[in-house]
């Protein structure tokens, strides 16, 4: 009993000791086994010197092989940053080409200018009205007409009259205490389809548009639902060619000019020519056929804030609807005497509005 706890002590000291020396002399690096394990060095050389006193060096194929491999992965990440940063610029540069388009919308006035980015023509998808050719209509008419000889002030007096023949319109779609819209708001105007499309040749109509776009972002409808209970007893005529025809005949696109004429009528030539309703004026995309109620009212809820819907006294259906959902409507009487051949191809629009 009395060898017992000496036994205990011994075997404890004995232990402590052992595990002492293994960690000390095994789990334990010397520093020079630290720094061999730090450096890595790419080849080994061994020398060895052969009978003709001649050196040869002889190189690990384990250690090439490392090598290549490192060199390869130094490569393949160069080329990445390199491919990365490429491109980097190519987005950057086609991100900033995105909002460059090449096609520009006819009616845009000087499409190259630099003011024409996304934030000066972001309008609910319509150009801006200053930025478009029918804002600058009469200075373009002025320095057209100064140009020209024996002009005679003929400019200055046409941009009077028209100004003059707009103030009445105006008071005539107007009362005093309702002023009309701001320069450059949208406004949408709907007129029949009458006497088989020959309303589009109608001067009074054509100038009352004019007077209209050179002042406002305008937009026609064409009620085409006359046409179509006709193309039933007559000979079907194809839509497209009744839309490119209306358009053609409205914005004067097939008229021309002699070119033998004298210089005297150079200018009453030049007067005219600036005083019609042009594509610059209003673009042919502005004029949409419609056919049902429906579809004029949809137009007009779509568009970008219409400040202006002018209709017929006909369409009552369409001026309920649309006043309805808060916008401003002002009717005029579009009713043609029965018979009467004096109305043939006259505008009822053109009719009230220049009498």
């Amino acid at each position: 009993m009395t060898d017992s706890p000496l036994l205990l002590y011994s075997s404890i000291i004995l232990f402590a000791v052992i595990s002492w020396a293994m960690y000390k002399y095994v789990l334990t690096t010397t520093p020079q086994s630290r720094a061999l394990s730090s450096s890595t060095p790419a080849t080994t050389t061994s020398a060895a010197t052969n009978a003709g006193g001649a050196t040869t060096s002889s190189t690990s194929r384990d250690d090439l092989g490392s090598a290549a491999a490192a060199a390869a992965n130094n490569n393949a990440s160069n080329q990445q940053n390199s491919n990365n940063a490429n491109n980097s610029e190519k987005d950057e540069s086609s991100f900033a080409n995105f909002h460059q388009p090449k096609r520009h919308p006819p009616h845009l006035y000087n499409p190259s200018s630099k003011q024409h980015n996304v934030s000066t023509l972001d309008n609910g998808g319509i150009i801006p009205f200053k930025l478009t050719f029918a804002s600058g209509y009469e200075t373009r008419l002025s320095k057209s007409l100064s140009s020209a000889p024996d002009n005679n002030n003929n400019g200055e007096d046409l941009i009077i009259t028209n100004r003059k023949q707009r103030a009445r319109l105006f008071a005539k779609l107007f009362s005093i205490a309702d002023r009309p819209p701001n320069r450059g708001s949208n406004v949408v105007v709907i007129i029949p389809y009458d006497d088989g499309g020959t309303v589009a040749k109608c001067h009074k109509l054509q100038k009352s548009l004019m007077l209209l776009g050179t002042y406002y972002n305008l937009f026609l409808l064409v009620d085409h639902k006359q046409q179509q209970k006709e193309g039933e007893e007559e000979k079907e005529i194809d839509d497209r060619d009744v839309v490119k025809r209306f358009r053609n005949d409205l914005l004067n696109v097939t008229t021309t000019t002699n070119e033998n004429q004298s210089s005297s009528s150079a200018t009453d030539t030049a007067t005219k020519k600036n005083d019609k309703l042009t594509p610059q004026i209003l673009p042919p995309h502005r004029i949409i056929f419609t056919s049902t109620p429906e579809g004029k009212i949809a137009f007009v809820r779509q568009l970008h804030e219409a400040k202006l819907v002018l209709l017929g006294s006909k369409e009552d259906k369409v001026k309920v609807e649309l006043e309805r959902f808060g916008f401003r409507v002002v009717s005029y009487l579009d009713e043609k005497v029965d018979g009467d051949a004096n109305t043939w191809g006259v505008s009822t629009l053109g009719q009230f509005l220049l009498p």
